[in-house]
């Protein structure tokens, strides 16, 4: 959802985490300070759930692992991240997914959870992001 400050975004976004009784609800807040910050939305939106890592492929968990600065390894794969964001929130599963202030999220999480929307059809996972206009690029067409 898009629109300007104030509208009730964040709001919705409140009701929606006060009706998921019995849903894992997954949340993270851009921050214009962490705009630069790799993965630093990601690290918010996943650390409830971090303990199922152990449900995911085993190349796709060490690829979030190390974009989370949980592991030593370097530079990992974004499709390798991105897929193992996908299977983590399918492990997490029935789960509800709140991001406010998206135009505020690193580059990496904003493509991360796109590609996520794009293929949670399947998964028992429901995703809500709060942006102030204009969406940002890689959010645009994710069907959110």
């Amino acid at each position: 959802m898009l629109g300007d400050p104030g509208i009730g975004k964040s709001a919705l976004l409140e009701h929606a985490a006060a009706r998921a009784q019995e849903l894992t609800v997954l949340r993270a807040r851009g921050v214009a300070s962490e705009a630069e910050l790799p993965f630093a939305g990601l690290h918010e939106l996943l650390r409830p759930v971090l303990d199922r890592l152990d449900d995911v492929p085993g190349p796709q968990a060490q690829a979030v692992r190390a974009a989370l600065a949980l592991d030593p390894s370097e530079g990992p794969d974004r499709f390798t991240v991105y897929a193992g964001v996908l299977s983590l929130l399918g492990a997490a599963a029935p789960a509800l997914v709140l991001v406010d202030d998206a135009q505020w999220l690193d580059a990496g999480t904003t493509e991360a959870l796109a590609f996520s929307a794009r293929r949670l059809a399947h998964e028992g996972v429901a995703m809500a992001i709060a942006a102030r206009a204009p969406l940002p690029a890689a959010l645009d067409g994710a069907g959110i």
